[in-house]
């Protein structure tokens, strides 16, 4: 004989809380550490501390984030600067180092 399953008993004030949080929805931890403060926006309450331009633990999750993205961008940048100017050397070298053309040293033979 299979049991008998009784119906949940639940007050109306605790369904009406389950019901209004969403089942996928974690809970943020957000910490406050005593005495810090976010350097760029002066929060003191963040899931995680991350570094900035000051040093470690200096910056709020969304500051820190933003910060490194910055960075990464601005290090992107100087390297396509510098490749961009690497191939303007290497090929006014290459002008400069191609032999001459027969038209070339006519001309020239002809100022002598």
């Amino acid at each position: 004989m299979a049991a008998e399953v009784s119906p949940l008993k639940i007050s109306a004030a605790a369904l009406a809380e389950l019901l209004a949080t969403p089942l996928d929805a974690a809970p943020k931890r957000r910490h406050a550490w005593a005495g810090w403060k976010c350097e760029a926006c002066g929060t003191d309450t963040t899931p995680e501390r991350r570094a900035g331009p000051a040093g470690r633990n200096s910056m709020c999750n969304r500051c820190g984030l933003k910060y490194a993205k910055a960075k990464k961008r601005h290090r992107l940048e100087l390297k396509q600067r510098d490749e961009q100017r690497i191939r303007a050397i290497m090929s006014f070298d290459a002008l400069i180092h191609q032999p001459m053309s027969e038209e070339s040293t006519d001309s020239i033979d002809a100022w002598r």
